[in-house]
């Protein structure tokens, strides 16, 4: 399961190395659908190289965990 912005290259994989606004080089290392919301929603973990935990749902944004 991904998710991949129409018309960009984006592919966000487990394993892969993303970039999300002005946060760069976060690992993808789980994702999961968020069944509490009206859309069941992608949620995707992410961790940067220095080990701070971070959530991105698609349409919502970045959050730091």
């Amino acid at each position: 399961m991904s998710w991949s912005k129409a018309g960009t290259k984006r592919a966000w994989e487990v394993g892969q190395v993303v970039s999300c606004g002005f946060v760069k080089n976060l690992t993808v290392v789980g994702l999961h659908q968020d069944m509490t919301t009206w859309n069941n929603e992608l949620v995707y973990t992410l961790t940067s190289q220095s080990g701070k935990a971070y959530e991105f749902r698609p349409h919502v944004g970045l959050t730091r965990v």
